[in-house]
């Protein structure tokens, strides 16, 4: 196929090289073929190929300008004719030169097409393989991921259960401190009157002890 491709390009090429060149050889003898037909066309000639039953009066110059101009459209007709003629053969005969290259070659195209059809299809199989392939491979990560937000979620739950029971029991070891405060106020209140009472009596103590050691002085002296 790719050869058939590169015939094909080639003789386009060729067709167009040659239009150019007939192009350009007949813009070259344009001149010279025009001149040698306007000479040539009397004005004898014209008056017997065109017959007017009405007589007009122009100059000579005028007239001749006239014959001038139009056997100059008339070679250029005939020019275009041959040219056309010439294309439509070159024409005709690519194509057929085309047609017989791409005969040829069809038994090569349907291989090709076949092979092509059968790469097609192994690697739509491969596609399909590796896109179910990913496509299960997404679902056990989207379990995955689902289960482990469950867990964050718990993890949540169990946190701001574990939050509130922290703040209730700070709460009430809050509370405990404070009656713990105001119990060991009361404590020392309590220690501070009993050691006043353990002065007072320590004090008393002192007190009798010395009259009971008058005493006993005083008693020894009456038994002397």
């Amino acid at each position: 196929m790719e050869q058939t491709k590169k015939i094909v390009k080639y003789i386009s090429d060729s067709i167009s090289n040659l239009s150019s060149i007939i192009f350009n050889s007949s813009t070259q003898n344009e001149d010279e073929i025009e001149i040698n037909a306007i000479n040539s066309l009397t004005s004898q000639e014209w008056s017997k190929d065109n017959v007017c039953d009405e007589t007009i009066i122009i100059k000579k110059n005028d007239y001749d300008k006239l014959l001038s101009e139009i056997s100059y459209t008339r070679i250029q007709l005939n020019n275009y004719k041959i040219k056309e003629r010439e294309y439509t053969r070159m024409k005709n005969d690519y194509e057929k030169t085309v047609t017989y290259l791409l005969h040829n070659d069809k038994d090569v195209n349907n291989l090709n097409f076949i092979n092509k059809t059968r790469q097609i299809n192994f690697k739509n199989e491969t596609s399909e393989s590796e896109v179910n392939r990913y496509i299960a491979s997404e679902m056990r990560l989207k379990s995955h991921i689902k289960a482990l937000k469950k867990d964050l979620f718990d993890s949540r739950q169990r946190a701001e259960t574990f939050k509130c029971m922290i703040m209730t029991d700070n709460e009430m070891l809050k509370e405990e401190v404070v009656q713990l405060n105001k119990k060991l106020e009361s404590e020392k209140h309590i220690k501070q009157e009993y050691q006043q009472k353990i002065r007072r009596l320590e004090d008393i103590i002192q007190s009798r002890c010395e009259e009971i050691v008058e005493l006993i002085e005083y008693c020894r002296y009456l038994m002397r």
